[in-house]
C-alpha cells in the first residue's frame, strides 16, 4: 500500500498494481467493511462570524458590480446556500 487517505465519505486507496494483489485488497476491504457496523457520529454546528465591508471586504461593491447583483444580494447568497446544505 503506497497511501491511504481518508475522507468524509470515501476511501482512496493508492498502490503499486505491480506489487499488490487488487483481488486481496478488495477482499480485505469488503471484509472490513461488513465487519464495521454502523457508529453514526453526532453532529454539531458550527457559527463562523463573517463581516462584509470596509477593511474586511473592500471589493464587496466591485464583486457586486461584476456579478450584477445588488451589495445586499452578495452578503445574502452565501448565507442561503448554507441552509440549503
Amino acid at each position: 500500500m503506497v497511501k491511504v487517505v481518508l475522507g468524509m465519505n470515501n476511501l482512496t486507496l493508492v498502490f503499486d498494481p505491480l506489487e499488490a494483489d487488487r483481488d486481496a485488497l478488495t477482499a480485505l476491504l469488503q471484509a472490513a467493511w461488513k465487519s464495521a457496523g454502523k457508529t453514526p457520529e453526532a453532529g454539531r454546528d458550527v457559527e463562523i462570524p463573517v463581516q462584509y465591508g470596509g477593511e474586511f471586504g473592500p471589493d464587496l461593491q466591485a464583486v457586486a458590480d461584476h456579478t450584477g447583483l445588488s451589495v445586499r444580494e452578495v452578503v445574502q447568497r452565501p448565507r442561503s446556500r448554507a441552509a440549503s446544505f
